[in-house]
């Protein structure tokens, strides 16, 4: 079927081609009547624009880049439907990369995005190796999920999640903790935990850690590491797991029942984020404000875009909250 064209949508309306042009791009200085026939004729036609040429024209693709690590992580597919909704609000469309945790990948989506001429950038960092080329380009760019320095940044107080999992779990009267985390010593959800519970004065030498030292969302090794501890303790050490991801939870969850330890009787759980996967589970979850962030993140480049001028860069910290389920109550 052939594709309809500015041609045909003018001798149906019987309108001039440059007539049909204001109408398209909404020019103001068009009879409503004639909008109307305009309109009728580019609906019965199926007539799709040019988008590369309204490009050309307006120097705008309409295109938003969005780098993050792994898709099939139910965090990011819940953020990238977050941000395509907010995005297709405004008339814009995103543009997907994976970076796969690999910073020389999270560079070469950055030059994917530049050759495509994408609007602006949000991007979820993978490590500092890329920084030095995502600061130097000259095209609205926010970080999601992790504070940047001179970039703007719109990410979750993890602290404050981490916070929010001890001070429930004390509540439901757990004295000895097991945190189930990726790299301890730096994770800021993990620090949260431990600050809660030392200020509420509880023995923070009654915390087991289950530290995975790989990706927090390699599934598999985090079930491999779960079980290999279940197997290695004949009793657990503690009666409540704070897990760094829902994904972690769901394989804890899983890997005690399969040992006849019951959730939450013998083993409270909670998880992090917030995603399908908690909400299905039922598992207990620090909630993470994924409409607020796509939502920030895409008007902090619109704004950047209709004023480009030099100002510092915006440092937006979301608020967590937790929603308790059954998998750490009774």
């Amino acid at each position: 079927m052939k594709k309809a064209t500015m041609n045909d949508i003018a001798r149906k309306a019987n309108v001039s081609q440059t007539t049909v042009s204001r109408v398209i791009n909404d020019h103001p200085n068009v009879n409503s009547e004639v909008r109307k026939r305009v309109n009728q004729a580019i609906k019965e036609l199926d007539y799709l624009p040019n988008k590369a040429a309204q490009t050309l024209k307006s120097n705008s693709t309409h295109l938003i880049g969005v780098s993050v690590p792994e898709i099939p992580n139910p965090y990011f597919a819940n953020l990238i439907s977050e941000l395509e909704n907010e995005a297709r609000l405004s008339g814009y469309s995103i543009l997907l990369q994976n970076s796969g945790y690999n910073p020389m990948t999270e560079i070469e989506n950055m030059d994917i995005f530049l050759s495509r001429q994408v609007d602006g950038i949000i991007y979820v960092p993978t490590s500092d190796y890329s920084l030095q080329k995502i600061r130097s380009l000259n095209i609205p760019t926010v970080a999601v999920t992790l504070p940047i320095a001179s970039l703007d940044s719109v990410y979750l107080n993890h602290a404050l999640g981490g916070s929010l999992a001890a001070n429930h779990l004390i509540k439901q009267g757990h004295t000895h903790f097991g945190i189930l985390t990726q790299k301890y010593a730096t994770c800021p959800k993990s620090k949260g935990f431990m600050h809660e519970l030392y200020i509420q004065g509880m023995d923070t030498e009654n915390v087991t850690v289950i530290d995975i030292d790989s990706y927090a969302l390699n599934r598999y090794q985090i079930r491999e590491e779960v079980n290999r501890y279940f197997n290695t303790h004949e009793k657990l050490a503690f009666t409540a797991l704070f897990c760094s991801n829902d994904g972690a939870a769901h394989d804890a969850i899983h890997a005690a029942r399969e040992h006849g330890i019951r959730v939450p009787e013998d083993l409270a759980v909670t998880g992090f984020d917030d995603t399908f996967v908690a909400k299905i589970n039922k598992i207990t979850s620090i909630h993470q404000p994924l409409e607020e962030m796509a939502r920030t993140s895409l008007k902090i480049i619109f704004d950047r875009i209709a004023h480009p001028q030099e100002r510092a860069p915006l440092d937006i910290q979301l608020t967590p909250s937790i929603i308790v389920r059954k998998s750490s109550t009774g």
